[in-house]
Order: C-alpha cells, then structure tokens, then sequence
C-alpha cells in the first residue's frame, strides 16, 4: 500500500470535503479541478478555525471557485496540529471527510484532488481549510 502524505477521514455516504492544513500557494497552476473549491480564507490572507467551523459553518469569509475553473493558482500543504480527533470526528459523522497532513510532510493541492477524483470518491465540494499566502519553493519540500 503506497505511503500517502495525509490521513484521510472518510464516511461512505460523504460527498463533501474539508482540507485542514497550513497552506501557501505557489507560483504554479493548479489545473481545471472537477469540484467546486471553497476557500476559507481569500488570496494573501490567513484562516484561523477548525474543521467544526466548516460543519457549523461558523467562518464568514470565503470565495468559491465552480469546478471546472481555470486559471487558479495550485497550493502547498503541510500538517496543522490544532485539529482535534474528536473534532475531525464530528465532521465526519456531521457529513464531512477530513484530510489532514502527516507531520513533517507537505503535499500539493493539486495532488490530493487528482488523488481524489482516481479513487472514485465522489466529492462535490472541497472547503479549503488553509492559509492563502505565497511560499517561496525554496523553503518546502515541493513535491
């Protein structure tokens, strides 16, 4: 079995999805995805919260980018450690998988969506869960 850089959290019946990482975007496309994104915090801008914000939908902010949009700017990802199992949980059971990053490992946006739309998962919505700052490559692991 391949050595994923994340855990995801997953309840069959979930068409939805929180991403909840540290997160810069990089100076590279992210593709045309195949569901709608909803990020939680605006270009150049930080997000504080957990994933039971996005469940309570208690985060005001956020712009959402309809799949198949192009033109959007791809993201580095790394492991968050304010997200609480039991928290992660709620989400789940209230409709939500959860993806957060192993620690010491950092992955693309890009990469987790291809990954997910290979294994069938079936998501509509994706909510960005992460910070929109630049990340100069330099300094992380790009994958």
């Amino acid at each position: 079995m391949p050595d994923y850089d994340y855990y995801l959290n997953h309840k069959l019946s979930n068409t939805k999805l929180i991403i909840s990482s540290h997160g810069g975007w990089l100076d590279k496309p992210l593709g045309k995805p195949t569901v709608n994104l909803h990020f939680l915090a605006h270009q150049n801008y930080s997000v504080r919260g957990q994933v039971t914000n996005v469940l309570y939908m208690t985060l005001k902010e956020f712009e959402t980018e309809p799949k198949g949009t192009g033109g959007l700017t791809d993201y580095i990802l790394a492991y968050f450690q304010h997200d609480k199992e039991d928290k992660v949980q709620e989400a789940v059971e209230g409709g939500f998988d959860v993806i957060r990053v192993k620690q010491g490992r950092t992955v693309k946006l890009s990469k987790i969506l291809s990954e997910m739309k290979a294994w069938k998962l079936g998501y509509t919505d994706v909510y960005c869960m992460f910070c929109r700052v630049p990340v100069q490559a330099k300094y992380v692991k790009v994958l």
